[in-house]
């Protein structure tokens, strides 16, 4: 199940629920995590540069973050932090890079990293599976 949370109403009014929804049924199918629960909360710049200073230690605003709990509990799968903000700015198709960005948040909670090249090459060719290619600007 994926639970959608929003910082305001403002940010809540530009998300396109259905795309996502669609992209985490194909997602839990696939990776077999339909029992699963997936918590993710749109914010702006302000709020996830705290969140990335406080458990990342990094005092900036970044796009993404995924906090897995897999290993702690069977039916929650973790929760993803994207900043809508975030994603306006570095995307002239925000819609594009919302989907990008949940996808790889997704990877992250199913325990993908980018830490070589390699393992940034498997992230990469995953996301546009699910999200197609897709451009970031």
């Amino acid at each position: 199940m994926l639970i959608i949370k929003y910082k305001n109403k403002e940010i809540s009014n530009k998300i396109n629920e259905n795309k996502l929804i669609n992209i985490y049924t194909k997602l839990s199918k696939d990776f077999d995590i339909e029992k699963s629960e997936v918590s993710l909360f749109f914010t702006d710049n302000s709020e996830i540069k705290e969140i990335n200073q406080k458990y990342r230690g990094i005092n900036k605003a970044t796009d993404v973050i995924s906090f897995p709990l897999k290993d702690n509990y069977d039916d929650i799968l973790g929760e993803i932090i994207i900043s809508y903000e975030k994603a306006k700015q570095q995307s002239k198709n925000t819609e594009t890079e919302l989907s990008h960005l949940f996808v790889h948040g997704m990877l992250h909670l199913l325990g993908y990293d980018h830490q070589s090249k390699k393992e940034l090459s498997e992230m990469k060719n995953i996301e546009k599976k699910y999200i197609g290619e897709y451009e970031k600007k």
